[in-house]
């Protein structure tokens, strides 16, 4: 009790994280911390390999708090020290993982798309026995689908030989390989994770080492999570060398595979879902290791209670996929691994592009053309009539007709032929070139001398569209009009592709190009349209795609916004999407119309949005930012937000004020007009989320009718129940940024007024896009000769100005005056104060003059942080950098936003980050910290266990704290028929 209450107080995390705080809403990382903290006051477990001299074998044991000595990131990997680790082989976190389900929904279909049955009813009356591990939230014993299936397991959670699920997850993954394979193939239930889905790597190995050691054939792993695991992947090594095929469900991310782990691991079969219409489901994962895809959206297996449901997620695509392999070798068990994977590869349907792909890898299970011992050919895929966009990948399996031909006819016209030159399993791609959009007659024989010997008759529709979008309102009824706005991001920008309209049957049809999923990091559609804006029903569907085909837009993933009765004035809601840490500004708005006291829809996310409305005769504005998932309860947004106020004389004068959120170095596109001018009026009321905003102003030129307009803009940090005065100077001063180690003379000149707002050097023509300088930077030598710059701009981040930089070429060694010449109407319109520097180019660059010593990053900082999803990471740069002549330092980094020496983070994807973040003192010094951020939201704590690989009912971990559910999953009773093409 004495140890369980230390671990309390001193909230220890570990899933590779480092030093920082975690506050309400935000973590703040001090380097007086000098081990792992986290919230909830939940602890993670460092688990350490070694060898035992006594027992002369290798153990592992978990390895007390205190004795943590730093912890730090080293090749891409998390290298852990203590204070004695001489007698470890290695250390590493005992990482959380999560079961992959999403939510509860209805419709049956997989039955049929896998044709497991044909395989199953074929082998009938073998009388061999195959075993499949289910390594999960245990299994309902007495379940009427179960109980006669399942035998002997182990409860690595309570430690006894009953391994009874509290969760239903593993139930439901055990359902669907009895449902799908003969009595003669047994589940071996093991629960090596709690009732609320999560299992420790530590005892989720020793759930795969018991298999193994109890005669498992196949292993089902339903669970993954961040972070690179040698110890599991030891027992995942442990499994493969002795000839178990282990199976992976992708993950429900939407996310690249590879930076999650057993799911990253290329030797097991790692398996994406899709869904009903032949499509990847939109929460499945994809990636290089993706091996093979199987149903995994509304899948109906066995639920606690001796019940029945249809659940979705990645988790229940690999039982499918378990089970084909299960009946593969019971066929012949003295196949091995490598063959039995082989034949499972070949009875797939192609999906995506021909071939293998890595987002449904070899493609979709399908054992209707199973070949028999008796078969000397067959054609394996396609098995019934199928859509295509103009090409088909033919699998068939001969045996005995090397030289015999493949015709293919359409409409009874010969298109193609193949000669057999190999026996076996083989493919063909056939291609359909300069043929017309429509459906046809599909024939395909084998002639032998003359002679047709085999023949298969199919139905082949060829579409003139490779994407269509289906979308359903929160009660599953379909939607018939909406419109489908595709972006693609690319570092940090984001960029319009497509707009697509639905049709009169409620479908959006596009041709997307492949090359799209390769031009850009991320392909996100977001919906609107009049029908999405009025019905309050529908919701704002904002998702990655990762492929072609036919998205299916279902609730499964859905946040609501309730407003207040206090907020009945507010009558619509613009939305701006969040996504890889962006916010995108849709070209059209996302507007909903907000009906009283009914919930909002919208993608789960923290997305921005901007609520409208009047009251009291002005026209109020509001800029929020929803907290990602469940419930967004509105009640009084003037009671935590900043009100902005302004102090101008002319009105007219100043055209727009804008303010905008900002998020991971990049302006979030939902910006808020924060004032407008007709008549001298201001237009606009404004409350806004405390935050980080940059505010721009525009004043015109030439009177009140003029299309011209200086601009400025200004970057402030609101606090909350404060207002916010926006001010406009009279009076403008320069200043002068010298880069002393560039090969050329370079300057970064800076113009602002006397509230620290900075002008653009150019003036805007609304009407037209010609572009006038206010000033130049000159250098002027010692006869007074001015040599005049050439200037470019500088992207967002060089050293956190958006201006533009200054430039000398072919200019001789020297003496100089650097100054400013400002424009004609800057002088009519400001008091201007005039800086000059007197600076000297020595070997064709600015000469500091001195010896330069660079500022170094401390050695001391942690390398590695952990924030939660929707949280903001806030690092203070000065306690990672030092710089011993106290320069100032300028910065520029790869990910995130820095505002007054404060590096800022926030995500809403469960992921793992490299951060770069140079330090430069423009003398010719710079520095780089390379930090990794965790994002995840597992969070748990273990106590102290050892174990070894024989022993298994005694030394087992003792979880006796339980962690509350992190994730909302809303489970939905009914589900209609989707669409039928």
């Amino acid at each position: 009790m004495k140890k369980n209450k230390y671990i309390n107080l001193i909230l220890l995390f570990i899933c590779t994280i480092c030093a920082l705080y975690l506050f309400e809403s935000n973590i703040y990382a001090d380097d007086s911390l000098q081990k792992i903290i986290t919230d909830d006051g939940k602890t993670d477990s460092v688990i350490g390999k070694y060898f035992d001299n006594d027992d002369n074998k290798f153990k592992y044991k978990s390895i007390n708090i205190k004795d943590i000595d730093k912890i730090s990131f080293k090749d891409n990997n998390i290298s852990i020290q203590i204070n004695n680790d001489n007698q470890y082989e290695y250390i590493q976190p005992d990482y959380k993982r999560k079961i992959h389900n999403i939510t509860k929904l209805k419709n049956e279909w997989s039955t049929n798309k896998t044709a497991l049955n044909v395989l199953s009813n074929y082998l009938k009356d073998n009388q061999d026995e195959v075993i499949v591990a289910v390594v999960d939230t245990g299994v309902e014993i007495t379940h009427e689908l179960l109980k006669d299936r399942l035998i002997s397991g182990y409860d690595f959670i309570d430690h006894d030989d009953i391994a009874n699920d509290k969760n239903g997850h593993g139930t439901h993954v055990a359902g669907i390989v009895a449902a799908n394979t003969p009595e003669n193939i047994k589940i071996m239930p093991i629960r090596a994770m709690d009732k609320y889905g999560y299992g420790y790597d530590s005892v989720l190995a020793l759930g795969v080492y018991y298999a193994v050691k109890q005669g498992a054939d196949v292993i089902n792993l339903s669970f993954g999570g961040i972070g690179y695991s040698k110890y599991l992947d030891e027992a995942l090594n442990y499994a493969l060398d002795n000839n178990v095929l282990v199976v992976a469900s992708a993950g429900n991310d939407s996310e690249d595979v590879s930076k999650f782990f057993p799911a990253s691991k290329e030797e097991i079969i790692v398996v994406s879902s899709i869904n009903e219409l032949n499509d990847i489901s939109l929460f499945s994962n994809y990636g290089n290791s993706i091996d093979i895809c199987a149903p995994g959206s509304s899948i109906y297996s066995s639920s606690l209670d001796n019940q029945y449901s249809y659940m979705s997620g990645t988790s229940f695509a690999s039982p499918f996929i378990s089970s084909a392999l299960a009946l593969i070798k019971l066929e012949d068990k003295n196949r091995s691994p490598k063959e039995i994977e082989k034949i499972l590869k070949m009875y797939t349907d192609d999906l995506g592009n021909e071939g293998y792909d890595n987002v449904f890898g070899y493609g979709s299970i399908n054992f209707t053309n199973y070949v028999t011992a008796d078969k000397s050919f067959k054609i394996i895929s396609p098995t019934s009539d199928i859509d295509i966009n103009g090409k088909i990948n033919i699998k068939y399996f001969s045996n005995g007709h090397i030289g015999d031909i493949i015709k293919f006819y359409l409409d009874n016209k010969l298109i193609d032929q193949k000669v057999i030159d190999s026996e076996g399993y083989n493919n063909y791609i056939l291609q359909f070139e300069d043929k017309e959009f429509k459906a046809y007659n599909f024939r395909i024989e084998l002639v032998h001398n003359n002679k047709v010997i085999y023949e298969n008759k199919l139905k082949v529709k060829l579409l003139e569209y490779n994407t269509s979008f289906y979308m359903y309102d929160v009660n599953y009824k379909k939607i018939d009009d909406f419109e489908i706005q595709i972006y693609g991001i690319k570092d940090k920008n984001s960029k319009l592709v497509q707009r697509v309209n639905s049709n009169e049957n409620g479908i959006a049809y596009t041709n997307l190009d492949e090359d799209i999923f390769r031009l850009y990091d991320r392909i996100v559609i977001i919906t609107g349209g009049k029908q999405i804006s009025e019905n309050i029903d529908i919701p704002i569907y904002i998702k990655t795609i990762v492929s072609c085909g036919n998205k299916l837009l279902i609730p499964n993933n859905i946040q609501t916004v309730y407003l207040d009765e206090k907020m009945k004035n507010i009558r619509e809601i613009t939305i701006n999407p969040f996504v890889n840490n962006y916010t995108i500004q849709p070209n059209n708005s996302i507007v909903k119309i907000i009906e009283s006291e009914k919930p909002v829809y919208i993608e789960c996310g923290s997305h921005v949005i901007k609520l409208h409305g009047w009251h009291s005769g002005s026209f109020e504005q509001y800029l929020y930012r929803l907290k990602g998932h469940g419930i967004n309860y509105i009640d009084d947004l003037h009671k935590d937000s900043v009100k902005l106020t302004y102090n101008i004389n002319n009105l007219d004068d100043y055209i727009c004020f804008s303010g905008s959120f900002v998020t991971n170095s990049k302006i979030a596109g939902c910006g808020i007009d924060t004032g407008c001018s007709f008549d001298g009026n201001l237009y606009f009321i404004n409350y806004v989320n405390p935050g980080i905003y940059e505010f721009s102003i525009k004043r015109r030129i030439g009177g009140k009718d003029s299309t011209k307009y200086l601009r400025f803009r200004n970057t402030k940090k609101l606090k909350s129940n404060q207002e916010h005065n926006i001010n406009v100077g009279k009076k403008l001063e320069n200043s002068f940024l010298i880069n002393y180690y560039n090969d050329i003379p370079q300057v970064i000149a800076i113009v602002n007024d006397e509230y620290n707002s900075i002008l653009y050097n150019q003036y805007y023509d609304s009407m037209k896009l010609g572009l006038e300088y206010f000033y130049n930077v000159v250098l002027v030598d010692e006869k007074g000769v001015i040599h005049y710059s050439d200037c470019d701009f500088i992207n967002d981040d060089y050293y956190g100005y958006k201006e533009m930089i200054y430039n000398w070429s072919n200019i001789p060694d020297g003496n100089y005056t650097l100054k400013m010449i400002y424009s004609n109407l800057l002088k009519n319109l400001y008091d201007i104060k005039a800086n000059e520097i007197k600076v000297t180019i020595k070997n064709g660059k600015f000469d500091l003059n001195k010896q330069n010593e660079s500022p170094i990053v401390r050695t001391d900082i942690n390398t590695c942080y952990k924030v939660k999803p929707f949280k903001t990471l806030k690092l203070d740069l000065k306690k990672v950098f030092n710089d011993k002549e106290n320069d100032k330092l300028y910065y520029t980094i790869n990910k995130g936003y820095i505002y007054n020496n404060i590096y800022y983070y926030r995500t809403a994807e469960n992921e793992l980050t490299d951060i770069k973040i140079t330090a430069n003192d423009l003398k010719g010094g710079s520095c780089t910290a390379n930090l990794k951020i965790i994002t995840e939201d597992t969070i748990q704590m273990n106590q102290d266990m050892e174990i070894d690989f024989t022993d298994w009912a005694e030394k087992q971990l003792d979880n006796e704290f339980s962690m509350k559910n992190n994730f909302i999953f809303r489970f939905l009773n009914d589900f209609k028929e989707v669409i039928n093409n």
